[in-house]
């Protein structure tokens, strides 16, 4: 289980609670009943009036918000976006205190927009300023329409922000993202190798196999074991071989982990007979 797995179900219930304090439905009975009753294009007075009651109406219209039309909640964002709420809560992803980041990606992951990828891929890329872990939350929320935008930019990233996007997409699963993920296999950085693999084994996809076979030979201990881990994994029978010749490596994980993905693999009726 991946550390972004280890704090999912924790900061959910947090969230739940920070998303504005105690439901606040009842402040604004009338737009909420039209807001759950449209369709089309909304009212200019509505838009009027969301406009002046401000950004703490994002908290209170979101617990209605499997309840709207997709054309509304679009029209919504494009509102929350050009008067400038989805940046500030952008921006609380990086607050001091960790109630307003939580808070922040409880609203985010609530409103699930594609036009959040591209300015939380920016924060990635500024681990100074924002917290990873909770832009992480906000992209993982978006699921596999994230998933080219992060696959399309991972070869271009720095280190840190890199191996988390490699968790994101590892958290996602989509398949989508294995030729960036492959490509990644050849960093000269051995913990993006290794978050690669563990990716990849976590995806299962056969056409990571011959990769994940070349790195048996990797000159890192930690990516050889993983590499024998990820394989198992995937029940990849073409890498008995090397992972019966892994048995016998210096390194005593590698060695361990080869053991338990050779238990894994299931060979071939004719081979067990033979």
């Amino acid at each position: 289980m991946s550390f972004l797995q280890r704090g999912k179900a924790f900061f959910q219930r947090m969230g739940q609670g920070l998303l504005g304090g105690p439901k606040k439905e009842n402040q604004s009975p009338h737009m909420i009943a039209v807001l759950k009753a449209a369709s089309g294009r909304l009212p200019d007075r509505l838009l009027v009036q969301m406009r002046s009651g401000g950004i703490k109406l994002v908290p209170v219209i979101l617990e209605i918000w499997p309840q709207l039309a997709p054309e509304i909640r679009d029209q919504l964002v494009i509102l929350w976006e050009e008067e400038g709420y989805l940046d500030h809560y952008i921006r609380a992803l990086g607050a001091k205190g960790e109630e307003e980041r939580i808070g922040a990606s409880a609203v985010l992951g609530k409103i699930k927009d594609k036009r959040l990828i591209v300015p939380l891929m920016k924060a990635l890329g500024e681990p100074g300023q924002y917290v990873p872990a909770r832009v992480a939350e906000v992209l993982i929320s978006l699921g596999q329409e994230a998933v080219d935008p992060m696959a399309h930019c991972l070869a271009n990233l720095p280190e840190t922000p890199k191996c988390l996007v490699i968790s994101i997409l590892e958290e996602i699963g989509d398949r989508k993202a294995l030729p960036a993920l492959i490509h990644e296999l050849s960093h000269d950085s051995a913990q993006v190798r290794m978050r690669t693999v563990d990716a990849l084994g976590e995806i299962g996809d056969q056409e990571a196999v011959d990769a994940l076979l070349l790195l048996m030979r990797d000159p890192d201990w930690g990516v050889r074991s993983r590499s024998a881990k990820a394989l198992g994994m995937m029940g990849a029978y073409q890498a008995v071989t090397i992972l019966e010749e892994a048995l016998h490596d210096e390194a005593w994980w590698v060695r361990t982990n080869a053991r338990e993905a050779l238990n894994k693999i299931v060979r071939p009726v004719e081979e067990q007979d033979a």
